[in-house]
């Protein structure tokens, strides 16, 4: 409780659209800080360009492996530009999270995710989607409160076409600090 971490995270991917037969290259940076609200609970805010979004985690088992629950809300207003539209964003995202750590330097986490999303255009109108999927990522702590953490997720179309209708795959990676 009251532990505070501050990640600056990157990452690349691709939006695959089966119905346009497109394959759009994506990438953004993002800082997290994530604080403990309670001994198995944490509160995250991301900031993006050009959005936000606001998460809780929380603990639900401790051991060998430690299982987690996590929810976020998050949105993103565009302007009109280049391969852009005048549009707000918004999506709802759950997440189970299983960890094992390996050693004091190693842990690694896996886990489904499912992922709601709306786009509404500033011309009127409204469309959207889930996707559903999972990732897995590696964290290595080095000089005693950093860790890198590079993570590959992949998510398919369960619903709608928000944001595609066909796959997203993004490989990232963060570098953090706790205190």
């Amino acid at each position: 409780c009251g532990r505070t971490q501050v990640d600056l995270a990157a990452d690349v991917g691709v939006f695959r659209d089966r119905d346009q037969d497109t394959r759009t290259p994506a990438a953004h940076l993002e800082l997290t800080v994530r604080r403990g609200v309670g001994p198995d609970t944490d509160a995250t805010l991301k900031l993006y360009l050009p959005g936000a979004e606001l998460g809780v985690q929380r603990r639900v088992r401790a051991g060998r492996w430690q299982w987690a629950l996590a929810a976020a809300l998050g949105g993103e207003r565009t302007a009109v530009g280049t391969g852009r539209t005048d549009a707000a964003f918004g999506h709802l995202r759950v997440t189970a999270l299983a960890t094992r750590r390996t050693s004091q330097r190693w842990a690694f986490t896996v886990g489904p995710v499912a992922t709601g999303g709306v786009f509404v255009p500033a011309g009127g109108g409204w469309s959207h989607g889930l996707l559903v999927g999972g990732f897995a990522n590696a964290e290595r702590r080095f000089a005693d409160r950093w860790a890198v953490v590079p993570e590959l997720s992949v998510h398919l179309t369960a619903a709608g076409d928000v944001p595609v209708r066909g796959s997203v795959i993004q490989l990232g990676a963060a570098i953090g600090r706790r205190w």
